[in-house]
């Protein structure tokens, strides 16, 4: 009874507010320039604060650096897999490239930082933000990576230039640097200038939930039903189970486990719609791929927190 309460009290609160946000949205309360605004205010302001003050808290340690490492060859493992296996069950090339997308990248950002606070608290999500800080640029790499792949031969071709000005001027890795640098570094920050920094990286999550919520937006999707069976399947339930029992048998307990756990089994980010519209792929099927991996995955979380939980490994 212990651990199921504790699922509870961790995880059904952000689902709450998700429906918060989906019932504000259905009421009209929240209208599309509201969740710009919110979107706009996570980014540059509070995961910023977040990833500040998780840095600034915690120190660098090799146990740190072997967690980043593991957690970057998983995500470049698991893109890889799914690059080589993918097309051999679907044979559509643009549905492939949605499927393999949907596949590897996480709302790590926007659902896992929110995730991770709620679970751990600030000291215990500095493993989470340090992995998600690392993973952001590779995963915007192999991102271009496979819209290059799938080219349909109308794209130009990739600037690297761009593509690394993206990655170092991402406000989330800015503030985590900084906020390590800090710490490494041995300063100490007034009272009056960490202790807001604080109250702004507890407003994050339910802020981000309830404009994740208000994003929601379900349609038919009875033609790709199969197509969002199985990389529902994928993201949420197979690759998260094969990277956590990895992680375990290479020794990684408690804070880290938890951060390798909400790495992998996040919902498919919202990018992967817009990538897939903007530069090709099915945009259809993108989109009800972030619905309802969003969706179930108040189911799986839940399930993976009690279960992790219970057999002692958080």
């Amino acid at each position: 009874m212990e651990n199921f309460l504790f699922t509870v009290n961790a995880v059904l609160p952000l689902f709450v507010i998700i429906a918060a946000g989906w019932l504000c949205r259905r009421k009209r309360l929240i209208v599309e320039d509201n969740i710009r605004f919110i979107n706009r205010l996570c980014f540059r302001v509070l995961f910023p604060c977040i990833g500040f003050s998780s840095g600034y808290s915690s120190t660098l340690s090799f146990s740190d650096l072997r967690l980043i490492g593991f957690s970057l060859g998983a995500y470049a493992a698991s893109f890889a897999i799914l690059l080589l296996a993918v097309p051999h069950f679907v044979r559509d090339r643009e549905q492939a490239c949605v499927v393999i997308h949907a596949g590897f990248r996480s709302n790590i950002v926007l659902f896992g930082i929110g995730m991770a606070y709620n679970l751990f608290g600030e000291v215990g999500a500095g493993p989470s933000i340090l992995t998600v800080a690392t993973m952001v640029p590779l995963g915007n790499v192999m991102s271009v990576l496979l819209m290059k792949i799938y080219d349909r031969g109308e794209g130009e071709p990739v600037n690297a230039a761009a593509v690394i000005r993206s990655v170092a001027t991402h406000p989330l890795i800015i503030a985590a640097l900084l906020g390590i640098l800090c710490s490494l570094s041995g300063v100490v920050l007034p009272t009056i200038i960490i202790e807001p920094i604080r109250d702004l990286a507890g407003a994050a999550a339910p802020i981000a939930m309830l404009g994740l919520g208000a994003r929601l937006n379900f349609r038919s999707a009875a033609e790709h039903r199969r197509l969002l069976a199985a990389g529902c399947v994928i993201k949420l339930i197979l690759l998260p189970a094969a990277v956590v029992a990895a992680g375990w048998l290479l020794g990684f307990r408690r804070y880290e486990l938890g951060a390798i756990f909400i790495d992998f089994a996040m919902p498919t980010a919202s990018v992967v719609a817009i990538m897939a519209d903007s530069e090709g792929g099915d945009a259809a099927l993108a989109g009800e791929m972030v619905v309802f991996t969003s969706a179930f995955s108040c189911f799986t979380l839940f399930a993976g927190v009690y279960l992790m939980r219970s057999i002692g490994l958080f």
